[in-house]
């Protein structure tokens, strides 16, 4: 029986609520759901009732419980004292990064810190733009990389490390994916495929065509790259997408057309000034701003 499970279970049954566990134990939701289910079909009953909003213990639950608890703290205490030498001696930098930074440079300088460093140990937590901000303003990260341009953030530095700019996606069958480049104010009319609401990449698409003077006619929207080039393909409008995305796609239907005009978008090193916690942390800050992406 997996102890980090059990653990697991019963961070959960005292806080009942799946994310805060999640985040709290820094690893995904999804992943904190699997184990869960992993040590309900090894134990074969169901520990947790989840017909209501609020998850709750079953029977089943509650009488593990007492047994998992004493479980779960000896073997908190003795992983504690087995690895404090080692902890003592290494360094924790805590990060949040949007999904994707590899087209730009960011994930190989982070392996590269870490393999110059030994001694530093990076937790790095993937999500959202929209999701990690309040955790580096709590203090559950030190750092973001987050697609954010330098002037948003009140409080904080925001580094500009590395920049992008949009094309259109555009099926083959559609004249305007023979243009050498378009427009914003050519495809007012055209049905759009819109980045996900509440996104930063939706934010700046869609004010990129206010300032073009029209709203656009969204026949979809996603937080997925791979959902645009699908319905792209399938001729159910343009979407925009990343440039330095493209160059990972090769795809004889479809075209990446310019903009006359370019929409620019930054990858940022975020960070609160003045609250650096370690060497360590300042160490990482001076090693991302120097570093040739």
């Amino acid at each position: 029986m997996n102890l980090d499970y059990i653990y697991e279970f019963v961070q959960l049954a005292q806080v009942k609520n799946y994310s805060d566990v999640a985040d709290s134990l820094f690893i995904s939701q999804s992943s904190l759901s699997k184990h869960i289910l992993a040590l309900e079909k090894e134990l074969g009953c169901k520990l947790f009732d989840r017909s209501t909003r609020r998850i709750s213990l079953t029977e089943d639950g509650e009488r593990f419980l007492t047994s998992a608890i004493p479980l779960a703290n000896n073997y908190i205490s003795f992983r504690s004292d087995w690895y404090q030498d080692e902890v003592r001696m290494k360094q924790t930098i805590r990060v949040g990064t949007i999904p994707v930074t590899y087209p730009y440079g960011i994930s190989e300088a982070i392996n590269s810190f870490s393999a110059a460093h030994p001694d530093i140990v990076i937790r790095n937590k993937i999500d959202e733009t929209s999701n990690i901000k309040e955790p580096l303003i709590d203090g559950r990260y030190d750092i973001t990389f987050s697609r954010e341009l330098t002037t948003e953030l009140n409080g904080f530095a925001c580094v500009p490390l590395a920049e992008d700019d949009f094309v259109l996606v555009i099926n083959k069958k559609n004249p305007l994916s023979k243009r050498k480049s378009i427009d914003l104010k050519e495809i007012a009319n055209e049905p759009i495929i819109m980045w996900q609401h509440g996104s930063k990449l939706f934010d700046v698409c869609f004010e990129a065509c206010l300032a073009a003077h029209f709203v656009p006619r969204e026949v979809a929207y996603t937080n997925k790259s791979i959902n645009i080039i699908y319905m792209v393909k399938r001729n159910y409008g343009i979407g925009f997408m990343l440039r330095k995305l493209t160059t990972l796609l090769n795809d004889e239907d479809l075209a990446f057309v310019p903009l006359t005009e370019s929409i620019r978008t930054y990858i940022c090193m975020c960070y609160i000034p003045g609250q650096e916690r370690s060497d360590a942390i300042r160490s990482f800050i001076n090693y991302m701003k120097n570093y040739k992406l």
